[in-house]
């Protein structure tokens, strides 16, 4: 029953910045960030939009990864380059990062 149940299951992380007035009227005035949503594909390692909460982020899944604390500082880096790259005026103090859990059962 544990092993049914175990395999059910899926655990995974989220790596992103909090989703501001002011991030997104930056990212809605990029056009390349648009050609990127309507081009998503699943394997891309470019950033994601997620809700959780009552709040959306913008960042990426750290799947099958082991991530320790000591490592966060170098996703929030990486997360927030990626940002700035659709989003050069935007200040990079205006970015809040954020790393959460979701529990899926399949």
């Amino acid at each position: 029953m544990d092993n049914e149940f175990n395999e059910r299951v899926t655990v995974r992380l989220f790596a992103g910045i909090l989703i501001t007035s002011e991030i997104r009227m930056h990212l809605n005035q990029n056009t390349d960030w648009k050609n990127a949503q309507i081009a998503a594909f699943h394997g891309s390692d470019d950033l994601i939009e997620v809700r959780h909460g009552k709040n959306e982020y913008i960042g990426c899944y750290l799947e099958g990864q082991k991530i320790q604390h000591s490592e966060l500082p170098k996703f929030e880096k990486l997360t927030t380059d990626k940002l700035l790259k659709y989003c050069p005026r935007l200040p990079k103090s205006s970015c809040r990062f954020y790393v959460f859990s979701q529990l899926l059962i399949h």
